[in-house]
């Protein structure tokens, strides 16, 4: 798997699931896009912090990121509805994953440390 083909495949994966299409998420690599007056366009999934370990296998490290700008118990449970899109797509192992939200600027963010293999 190359690094374009695991890009592909997170994408597709939210791409897949009705109610992560329904929410048009886009697929970003950094931080997420800001509109014309600097706020963040969210909701969105975001990768970011990638470390390519030289160990042979093809091991990188990263963090997935769900941003959202909803601020109830509901952005968890999207969350948790996220892991189980990472589980199911079979390239990405992650143990679970953080809450991080900043209530000042009305931002909710859900990081996933991933583990994930590159061979070419």
């Amino acid at each position: 798997m190359t690094l374009d083909d695991f890009t592909t495949t997170i994408a597709d994966a939210i791409k897949a699931d009705p109610e992560f299409r329904s929410m048009n998420m886009p697929f970003h690599l950094g931080i997420p896009p800001a509109d014309q007056v600097g706020k963040p366009m969210v909701p969105c999934v975001t990768l970011d912090g990638l470390l390519c370990i030289d160990d042979k296998l093809g091991s990188w490290t990263g963090n997935l990121n769900l941003w959202g700008d909803d601020m109830s118990l509901s952005f968890l449970k999207l969350s948790q509805r996220f892991l189980c899109i990472l589980d199911r797509t079979g390239v990405v192992q992650t143990s679970g994953f953080l809450s991080r939200p900043e209530p000042e600027n009305a931002i909710n963010r859900s990081l996933y440390p991933v583990r994930f293999y590159i061979t070419a």
